[in-house]
């Protein structure tokens, strides 16, 4: 039989496993809205960016196309991927 003490720390310990997981989720909210900025700060400062479906299903890169400074090109699945890989290569 479980006892008050037993019921009240199985409660205290369930409590702090929440809270832990609440704080990890904010913290990757956080994160990737941080991502999102530096996205939003590589757009702004890179001229003539252009984004196209890749309709070439040969290619291993991604559904989506980024173009900038009129010779660079990067591919994605998302966005947000062609975005990424986009900052890797300039």
């Amino acid at each position: 039989m479980i006892d008050d003490a037993s019921h009240s720390e199985c409660r205290r310990l369930a409590n702090e496993w929440l809270e832990e997981a609440e704080r990890r989720a904010e913290q990757r909210v956080r994160a990737e809205i941080a991502r999102d900025s530096e996205r939003l700060d590589w757009l702004e400062n890179n001229s003539g960016v252009s984004f196209e479906l890749d309709q070439n299903t040969r290619k291993n890169y991604g559904n989506i196309e980024v173009r900038w400074n009129e010779t660079d090109v990067a591919y994605g699945r998302t966005v947000r991927d062609a975005i990424d890989a986009a900052r890797e290569v300039g």
